[in-house]
C-alpha cells in the first residue's frame, strides 16, 4: 500500500480516484466492502490475515522497543560524554592549582552527586603518602552511615559489586581498577529505593566518573612510588660502606621490580684514584642474586671462589662491553632480559646490571632501574673521590681498612694526640742542581715528580702515611692513623724506609748538559734525612681537610734533617733510646747501628738536639730487602 502514499480511492459504484493534500489514503468503497475483498486475497493466499496483523504489530512493538533502547543507548552515551568531560574540566582545574588529592577526590565528588542526583559520595583510595584514605562528599540532608564503608570495601575488594536497598534509601558500589589493580573503591548513596533501571544508570554514571579518575590516581601514585623509590634509594645509597650501600640499593630494587636474577659489574680504574703507578689498573666490584640472595660477590669472600673470582675479572670487560652477562647468570631459560648501563665521564661505561625474569618488564620497571643505575653511578663516583682523597696521604690498604668503618672519619681521621715516627727526606744541593746542571724548569719537575713518587711508594710500603711534601721535602709518619703498632715498630719502619730512600734516590740521575764542547752530566741524587719519634696531633687539617701532624718534635725532625750530611740518616736520641731497648731478635733489628749520641744547637730550639747517625751495614742488601717488600704489597694490592 506504499504506492497509494499520496491517494485515496473513493468508489460510488465504481471507484474514482481523488488527490488528496494529506499524505494519507483512504478507500471508501460503497458497493464492495474493503474488508470483505482483502479477506477473500488472504484466503486466496492461504494465509490468516489475523496472524498477519498480529506479526506485524509483534514487529511493530520490537521495533519501538530497539528505538527506546536506542534512546536509552544514546542519552548513556551523553550521560558518559558529560561525566568524563566534567570530570576532566574539573581534574584539570585541580591540577593547575596544584590542589591536593583529597581537595581533588572531594570537587569531583561533589560534581558527580549533582550528576547522579545522589545524596553522597564516597571514595577509598591511595593519598599522596600512597596509604589507604577514605574520601567523601554529602549533601546536608543526607542520614548515610559513613560507618559502613569498610564492610562495603570487603566485598568490592573481591571484584564484585556492592548493592544495597531497602526503604530508606539506594547504596551501591564498586571497585577502583588500574591496570588490573585493585586500587579502590567508589560508591554513591540515594536517599530512596532504586528501580533495576535506575540502578543500572547509576552504575553507568559511575563506571563513567571511575574511568577518567582512576587514570588520575594511577599516574599520582605512580609518580608516589617513583618518588618513594628515590628516597629509599638516596638513603641507600649514604650508607658510608661502598659494599653496604649496593646491597641495600638492590634490595630496595627488589621492594618495587621483580626479577629472578641479578648480576651487576662495576670497574673501578685505580689509576686514576690513587698517586702512584704500581697500583692495580682496575678493581672489578660485582654482584650476583638468585632467588633474593647473594651467590658470589667481590667482597663475600666466603661466598665465592679464587678462581670464580679471577673469571670475573678476565671476563668483566667483555661483560660491559658486549653485554653478555652469560657467564654471570643463565639467561637461556628466561624469557625477558633487562640491561642498564652505568656512564662514566663523557659516557664511558663503567658497569652494567642485568635482571632476568619470565614475564615482560613494563615501562614503570625500567624507569626504576635506570634510576638505580644513576644513583649508583653517582655512587661510583663518590667513591672514587673518596678513595682519591684518602689516596693522597694513605696507601690502599689502609684506605681499604678505613672505608670498612661507617664511621671512620670521627674514629680515626678527626685530631687526636698520639706517640708517632717522624721523617724529614730532602735532595741534598738541590738549589745547586737546579741552578747548575738541571737549569730547565721543565727537567726539574720532572726529575721532582719522579723521585717524589718513589719516595711515598717507599713510605707506603714501609706501613707510614705521607704527611706532605713542601718544596723538596717529603714528610711520612709511622702509626698513624690506626696507632696499632708498638713503638719499635714505628721506629724500625722509620729507619728501613730511610734505607730504602737512600738507595733508591741514589739510581736516579740528575741529567745536565755540559758546557760547550763537554759530555752531558749525569750526578745520582743524594739526600739527607732526619727521624724523631715524639707525640705529635695528626689529623684532618686546614680548609682541604689535608691529613697532616703539628708538633714541636715535628719542628726538631726538620731541624735534625738540614743538620744532616749528603747521604746521612740522623735519628733523634727518641728513636735511639726505643731500638736500643727493644727485643734485638725483631726481625726489623738486623744490620742496626747508631754512631755516639751528640749535641747540635739549632734555630728556634731552646736546648740542643740530641741524635745518632745510622750506621749503614754494608754487607745488608737493602735493595733484596726492598723487593721482599714490594711482592708483598703487590700480593696486598691484588686482595683489594
Amino acid at each position: 500500500m506504499s504506492d497509494l502514499s499520496q491517494n485515496a480511492c473513493i468508489g460510488t459504484g465504481g471507484s474514482l480516484p481523488l488527490h488528496l493534500n494529506n499524505s494519507s489514503e483512504a478507500c471508501i468503497d460503497t458497493g464492495v466492502s474493503t474488508k470483505k475483498q482483502s479477506d477473500n486475497q488472504f484466503a486466496e493466499n492461504g494465509e490468516d490475515p489475523q496472524t498477519i496483523i498480529a506479526e506485524l504489530r509483534r514487529q511493530m512493538e520490537a521495533q519501538t522497543e530497539q528505538l527506546k533502547g536506542l534512546k536509552e543507548a544514546n542519552s548513556r552515551l551523553l550521560m558518559k560524554e558529560r561525566i568524563a568531560s566534567l570530570t576532566d574540566n574539573r581534574l584539570e582545574e585541580c591540577m593547575r592549582n596544584n590542589e591536593s588529592i583529597r581537595r581533588t577526590i572531594i570537587y569531583l565528588c561533589e560534581m558527580l552527586c549533582g550528576e547522579l542526583n545522589c545524596e553522597a559520595v564516597f571514595v577509598r583510595t591511595y593519598n599522596e603518602q600512597l596509604t589507604l584514605d577514605n574520601f567523601k562528599f554529602t549533601v546536608t540532608t543526607s542520614e548515610f552511615d559513613w560507618d559502613n564503608i569498610n564492610d562495603i570495601c570487603l566485598v568490592t575488594d573481591n571484584r564484585e559489586r556492592y548493592l544495597h536497598v531497602n526503604e530508606q534509601g539506594t547504596c551501591l558500589a564498586q571497585h577502583i581498577d588500574v591496570a588490573g589493580e585493585i586500587f579502590g573503591s567508589a560508591g554513591c548513596y540515594f536517599a530512596r529505593p532504586l528501580s533495576e533501571s535506575e540502578i543500572d544508570l547509576a552504575y553507568y554514571g559511575l563506571d563513567a566518573w571511575l574511568e577518567v579518575l582512576d587514570n588520575h590516581l594511577f599516574s599520582t601514585a605512580q609518580m608516589r612510588r617513583k618518588h618513594k623509590f628515590e628516597n629509599l634509594l638516596s638513603k641507600a645509597m649514604r650508607k658510608p660502606i661502598f659494599d653496604n650501600s649496593i646491597d641495600e640499593s638492590l634490595q630496595v630494587v627488589r621492594e618495587h621490580v621483580d626479577f629472578d636474577e641479578m648480576a651487576l659489574v662495576i670497574i673501578l680504574d685505580l689509576h686514576e684514584l690513587t698517586n702512584t703507578h704500581k697500583a692495580s689498573r682496575h678493581k672489578v666490584h660485582y654482584r650476583v642474586l638468585k632467588d633474593g640472595k647473594i651467590t658470589s660477590s667481590s667482597s663475600a669472600l666466603d661466598l665465592n671462589t679464587e678462581e670464580f673470582h679471577e673469571e670475573v675479572i678476565k671476563h668483566s670487560n667483555s661483560i660491559i662491553k658486549y653485554r653478555n652477562p652469560s657467564f654471570l647468570i643463565d639467561t637461556s631459560t628466561r624469557f625477558e632480559l633487562a640491561q642498564v648501563k652505568l656512564n662514566g665521564i663523557e659516557q664511558s661505561v663503567i658497569g652494567r646490571a642485568f635482571f632476568v625474569r619470565e614475564k615482560v618488564f613494563t615501562i614503570f620497571d625500567m624507569e626504576i632501574l635506570d634510576r638505580f643505575a644513576d644513583h649508583v653511578t653517582q655512587r661510583v663516583w663518590d667513591f672514587s673521590r673518596e678513595w682519591k682523597s684518602l689516596s693522597m696521604s694513605f696507601p690502599g690498604e689502609l684506605v681499604r681498612r678505613l672505608l670498612l668503618h661507617e664511621n671512620y672519619v670521627h674514629r680515626y681521621l678527626l685530631p687526636k694526640e698520639r706517640l708517632a715516627s717522624v721523617l724529614f727526606v730532602d735532595i741534598s744541593g738541590f738549589t745547586h742542581l737546579c741552578e747548575t746542571i738541571i737549569k730547565e724548569p721543565v727537567r726539574i719537575g720532572e726529575l721532582v715528580d719522579k723521585w717524589s713518587e718513589g719516595v711515598v711508594d717507599i713510605i707506603w710500603e714501609t706501613g707510614g702515611v705521607f704527611d706532605k711534601m713542601v718544596g723538596d721535602c717529603v714528610i711520612g709518619l709511622w702509626g698513624p692513623p690506626f696507632f696499632e703498632i708498638s713503638p719499635t715498630e714505628m721506629c724500625l719502619q722509620a729507619i728501613h724506609a730511610a734505607l730504602r730512600i737512600k738507595s733508591f734516590s741514589s739510581k736516579i740521575l740528575a741529567k745536565g748538559e755540559g758546557e760547550q764542547g763537554e759530555e752531558p752530566i749525569e750526578i745520582p741524587l743524594r739526600v739527607t734525612i732526619g727521624i724523631n719519634f715524639c707525640r705529635l696531633c695528626a689529623g684532618l687539617f686546614g680548609p682541604n681537610e689535608a691529613y697532616t701532624a703539628f708538633s714541636s718534635g715535628m719542628n726538631s725532625a726538620a731541624r735534625l734533617q738540614a743538620c744532616a750530611g749528603p747521604g746521612q740518616i740522623l735519628c733523634m736520641k727518641s728513636v735511639c733510646d726505643v731500638v736500643l731497648k727493644s727485643d734485638q731478635t725483631h726481625p726489623l733489628m738486623t744490620g742496626i747501628q747508631f754512631g755516639p749520641q751528640r749535641g747540635e744547637w739549632v734555630k728556634n730550639v731552646s736546648q740542643p738536639i740530641q741524635f745518632c747517625q745510622l750506621i749503614e751495614d754494608e754487607s745488608e742488601d737493602v735493595n733484596a730487602k726492598a723487593v721482599g717488600n714490594e711482592e708483598v704489597v703487590a700480593t696486598v694490592s691484588c686482595e683489594l
